[in-house]
C-alpha cells in the first residue's frame, strides 16, 4: 500500500499466477481503477476468454470536486474509458448515473443483490404497518418525520450536497432534520 495516496498498486503480473485451465471468465471489480497502474504482463482480454468489468464509481464526478477540475475531470473520463475499452469485453455499471465509458460494451445491472437482513427488515416494517392495533413511532400518521441515511459519509460521495439539501429544506419549508 502506498501510504502517501492510501492506495494499493500491483507489484507484479497477477495474470501469470493463474493456471491456463482456469482462464474462461474474469470479473474485474472497478476495472478502470484497477488498471490505472497495471503491472506489465499479459492483458486481461488476452489471458481470459471473456472479461466482465463491474463499475461502481463515477470517477469523472469525483474529479469535478478536485482542484484543477477543468483539466482533471476530462482526463479522468478519458482514462476510465480507455481502461474499460482495453481491459473488458463487457462492462456492467451498477447505476445509470455512472459516466459512459464504453457505450458499445455497457449495460446497467445490480449484480450485487440485496442482503437478506435488508429484506428481513422490510418484512418487519410491513408487519408493523399492517398491525393496526398499535401506533408506530416511525410510520404512524402523527409520527415526527425522520430520515435514515445509509451510505458512505464522504464529501466525494455527496455528503456536501446532502448538507446543502438539508439546509435548503429547513430554510424553504421549515423542515428540521436531526443529523447524528
Amino acid at each position: 500500500q502506498n501510504p502517501a495516496e492510501n492506495s494499493v498498486y500491483s507489484m507484479g503480473d497477477i495474470t501469470a499466477l493463474i493456471p491456463a485451465e482456469e482462464v474462461d471468465i474474469c470479473i474485474l471489480e472497478e476495472p478502470e481503477h484497477l488498471n490505472w497502474y497495471r503491472a506489465p504482463g499479459e492483458s486481461w482480454t488476452k489471458k481470459f476468454k471473456h472479461v466482465v468489468g463491474i463499475l461502481h464509481t463515477n470517477y469523472f464526478q469525483y474529479a469535478l470536486d478536485q482542484p484543477a477540475a477543468l483539466v482533471r475531470a476530462p482526463a479522468m473520463r478519458l482514462l476510465c474509458s480507455w481502461m474499460c475499452r482495453a481491459h473488458c469485453h463487457r462492462v456492467v455499471k451498477l447505476s445509470g448515473t455512472i459516466d459512459k465509458v464504453a457505450p458499445e460494451k455497457e449495460l446497467v445491472e445490480n449484480v450485487h443483490g440485496v442482503r437478506g437482513t435488508f429484506l428481513n427488515t422490510g418484512e418487519e416494517v410491513k408487519r408493523r404497518l399492517l398491525d393496526t392495533s398499535k401506533s408506530d413511532p416511525v410510520f404512524d400518521k402523527d409520527a415526527v418525520p425522520t430520515i435514515y441515511f445509509i451510505g458512505k459519509m464522504l464529501w466525494s460521495k455527496g455528503l456536501g450536497s446532502l448538507m446543502e439539501l438539508l439546509k435548503y429544506a429547513e430554510e424553504s419549508a421549515g423542515i428540521k432534520v436531526k443529523v447524528d
